[in-house]
């Protein structure tokens, strides 16, 4: 998919980085022509920055103007540093940034050790079943977050949990083995659920690395466990400290995981803090905008890690003018004991799970599977999940954020992908900039600085309604659309677009009946990706959800919390369908829209 090829180039495996190359935009026809008048490159230039600054720097200067400040969003007050002192100077504060740094390098560890064994299985070897693996390891993508945090914690229940009752058949233990709560816990749940971003981009890496160096290492003797740890892993230098820094960021951001395993146990990292400091009676958004700022500052540092990352891939580029043909190690008899660790990996990281979420939605109450557990088997979970009210509303107000929040995302990052590529405005890079900014915004820092926005601002009337929602999702997630639009644009050659011109066919024209039908199918995977994320994310919308705006994913975590573990699954299995449909849609109109014919 479009996105997976932006990504893999993210790794840096062929000298490429995020941002186009510095020759690339090139004015055209039709981008000459339309801001040859100094009035109409003034407009379109301030209006694009316009929209992304009120969507994305405005929300982010406001929580930080609110950190310094003594009183709530929308009350006269004066600055102070208080909040910053009370957030900064207490063993609270310290144990929330050790556990966050344990939490987000032990599971991107854990996760990048799983991923890049899978990824090497499957790209590198002649392990059978290696099909199988690929499918398995995407199953993540399509499950929240929550759902699968929800499936760790009835698997590692100390009394009723699957995991201590398979350990109780072999050995007699005093106390459970196992814990759903506990920094390991969370270790465990949030590594096992990300192994799907360093298999996909590691797959990558392994599948554009020139083989001869390793053919060259066996040649002389080397096992293939030393040519993997001194040859390829050297190699890929750049791609493996990408990878890792991509899932420091994305476990520095969770909130599912610490909240739901961490919490109960007395363990808070920085997400924790913020949603907590937002939430205690009475709300404290100063000292939640003071977490905030550390949280951002936390991520910004890992973002910049990763370009700094990016930037070493010439030094590490393998793949030359000279062609070359991948090769799999043959790895004889072992393929056999490989075969075995990958399943039983998988099944453990993948499908237990999942099989946990079936079996509680089709019964009354959670017991430890058994022939005589199912033999209570029902269908009143789903019945009640389909025919609730709050089901049906929660259902709805997805679909109406997801939907129109998807399609804005699409259409904005298009028209700023092609003034960022096309034209050569002055202010292009701070327009490329500024869209990229929110990867490193945090889902519940966005939300909390769209509350400050809007309790500020109360005369704008969108607090506590779908527009925030709608506006959270947007900010939040217009950097996926951005770089989709990106790989997509730049395949494109601007003779087309000069035809068109030389044609007198106008800007607008262009843009539909050419860019767009050639793009589509970047963009169709960036509207079902972002889609997705309004399904699965609950960071963002549990800051911004209120009554008559609740969302799937926040509607799941009420009924975690109110111990309704049967109906939340029956949901989840509902949900899986769902975002598999949209996904498996999305394939079938890529493969069928992928190339589109375009007569000038």
């Amino acid at each position: 998919m479009a996105i997976n090829k932006t990504m893999d180039r993210a790794t840096g495996v062929a000298g490429e980085g995020l941002e186009p190359p510095e020759d690339q935009p090139q004015p055209t026809a039709v981008s000459r022509r339309i801001f040859r008048m100094p009035s109409a490159r003034f407009i379109a230039i301030t209006a694009l920055i316009a929209i992304l600054a009120y969507l994305v720097l405005l929300p982010i200067a406001m929580i930080v103007w609110g950190s310094f400040r003594d009183s709530p969003p929308g009350v006269a007050g004066s600055f102070t540093l208080e909040k910053y002192v009370l957030a900064y100077t207490t063993p609270r504060f310290l144990r929330a940034v050790w556990n966050s740094l344990v939490f987000a390098v032990s599971s991107s560890i854990l996760a990048f050790v799983v991923g890049t064994y899978l990824a090497w299985i499957t790209e590198r070897t002649n392990t059978p079943l290696r099909g199988v693996t690929y499918a398995l390891v995407l199953l993540p993508v399509i499950v929240p977050g929550v759902l699968t945090t929800i499936a760790w914690v009835l698997i590692l229940n100390p009394t009723i949990g699957v995991a201590n009752a398979v350990v109780n058949v072999f050995v007699e233990t005093a106390e459970p083995v196992f814990t759903s709560y506990g920094m390991w816990a969370m270790i465990w749940a949030d590594g096992m659920d990300s192994i799907t971003l360093p298999f996909l981009l590691m797959a990558a890496a392994f599948r554009g690395m020139d083989p001869s160096l390793e053919e060259a290492s066996e040649t002389s003797g080397a096992a293939g466990w030393f040519t993997m740890r001194h040859v390829t892993l050297p190699i890929l230098t750049p791609a493996v400290l990408a990878v890792f820094l991509l899932l420091f960021i994305k476990t520095i951001e969770t909130f599912e995981v610490p909240a739901i395993m961490g919490i109960p146990a007395g363990i808070t990292v920085f997400a924790t803090e913020v949603w907590l400091a937002s939430q205690n009676f009475p709300r404290d958004y100063n000292l939640a905008g003071a977490f905030a700022v550390g949280y951002l500052a936390v991520t910004i540092l890992g973002l910049a890690l990763y370009y700094r990352a990016t930037n070493l891939s010439a030094k590490f580029a393998t793949i030359t003018g000279k062609g070359f043909k991948p090769t799999r190690i043959d790895l004889g008899v072992k393929k056999w004991l490989h075969f075995s660790i990958t399943m039983l990996l998988l099944f453990v990281a993948v499908v237990l799970p999942f099989l946990i979420m079936l079996y509680t939605s089709v019964i009354p109450f959670y017991v430890v599977p058994s022939l005589e557990a199912l033999s209570r088997f029902t269908w009143n979970n789903y019945e009640y999940i389909l025919t609730a009210n709050l089901t049906l509303r929660a259902l709805k107000n997805t679909l109406i954020v997801g939907l129109s929040s998807s399609v804005v995302v699409v259409v904005l990052s298009a028209v700023i992908s092609w003034v960022v590529i096309r034209t050569t405005l002055p202010l292009r890079k701070l327009l490329d900039a500024v869209a990229f900014a929110p990867i490193a915004v945090p889902g519940l820092v966005m939300g909390l600085a769209l509350i400050w926005v809007y309790l500020t601002f109360p005369d704008v009337g969108i607090y506590g309604t779908l527009w925030i929602l709608g506006l959270g999702f947007v900010a939040k997630y217009i950097p996926y659309g951005m770089r989709a639009s990106h790989a997509s644009l730049t395949q494109i050659d601007k003779e087309l677009e000069e035809a068109s011109a030389a044609s007198g066919a106008s800007w607008l024209r262009t843009f539909g009946s050419i860019i767009a039908p050639l793009i589509s199918s970047g963009l169709l995977v960036a509207f079902i990706y972002v889609l997705s994320l309004t399904f699965k994310v609950l960071s963002l919308p549990i800051m911004l959800s209120g009554t008559n705006t609740e969302v799937l994913s926040v509607l799941i975590f009420d009924l975690f919390e109110g111990g309704e573990y049967p109906r939340l699954n029956a949901l989840g299995v509902l949900m899986f369908l769902i975002l598999l449909v949209l996904s498996t849609g999305a394939r079938l109109l890529q493969k069928r829209f992928g190339h589109v014919e375009v007569n000038t």
